[in-house]
């Protein structure tokens, strides 16, 4: 259990609901300054 704890705080990579939240919002922010420019 010690290794794959020291794995997982080393590399310190965000959580995928995180990412697919981030994405999700940088994605609509785009699209909505796409559309307002039109």
């Amino acid at each position: 259990m010690s290794s794959s704890n020291k794995f997982t705080q080393g590399t310190k990579v965000p959580e995928p609901g995180t990412i697919l939240g981030l994405l999700t919002v940088g994605g609509l922010g785009l699209v909505s300054r796409f559309k307002k420019q039109k």
